[in-house]
């Protein structure tokens, strides 16, 4: 039974012994050296003209921004960039939710062929910087997921239970945070 216990609480240790929590997992992070340090303020770019990926980096500075359970600093001097970026032709490996996040020492760079999986990218990163908002830290490090099953849903019986429309909604946002992909009713 103690072994049972010890392995419990040993395992949860293991998989954020490298002080990253992302959830789900990513399939791949390998920590650089160094730190990203966001003290100075951050300010969000990205690389093309595109009307999709201009909205996703709207939605992306909204939730990193406009938080009101944490604070972010905004664009000030001195802030260093968050790039967004859709890779131009895509890869045989990697499929349409794929992303790779890779954290410098004076930026971040979020990148993948798809905008789903630029849209799973920067969920990932709100999700790193959520971690180390009180110590504006982040570990440099480089990150790829490649998500293992293409349904990962959620369910709603609404036979038994019923919810308003703001309760759905907040469902939804919850599903984008842990990058599911299938919404039934």
């Amino acid at each position: 039974m103690k072994g049972i216990i010890f392995f419990f609480l040993l395992v949860p240790h293991l998989a954020f012994s490298q002080g990253v929590n992302i959830i789900p997992y990513p399939d791949k992070i390998e920590l650089t050296g160094g730190f990203f340090n966001f003290k100075q303020g951050l300010s969000i770019k990205t690389h093309g003209d595109d009307d999709t990926l201009a909205l996703i980096a709207r939605q992306f500075a909204n939730i990193l921004f406009g938080s009101k359970k944490w604070t972010v600093p905004g664009s000030m001097p001195g802030a260093k960039n968050i790039v967004l970026h859709i890779l131009p032709v895509q890869s045989e490996t990697l499929n349409d939710e794929s992303y790779a996040i890779r954290v410098f020492k004076d930026s971040v760079l979020i990148e993948a062929s798809t905008y789903h999986g630029l849209f799973y990218g920067c969920q990932s990163a709100i999700q790193l910087f959520v971690n180390s908002v009180l110590t504006s830290e982040i570990p440099c490090m480089e990150i790829t997921d490649i998500p293992q099953y293409a349904y990962r849903g959620f369910l709603v019986d609404v036979s038994r239970h019923f919810f308003d429309v703001d309760v759905v909604k907040q469902y939804l946002d919850l599903m984008a945070q842990l990058k599911l992909n299938v919404f039934r009713s």
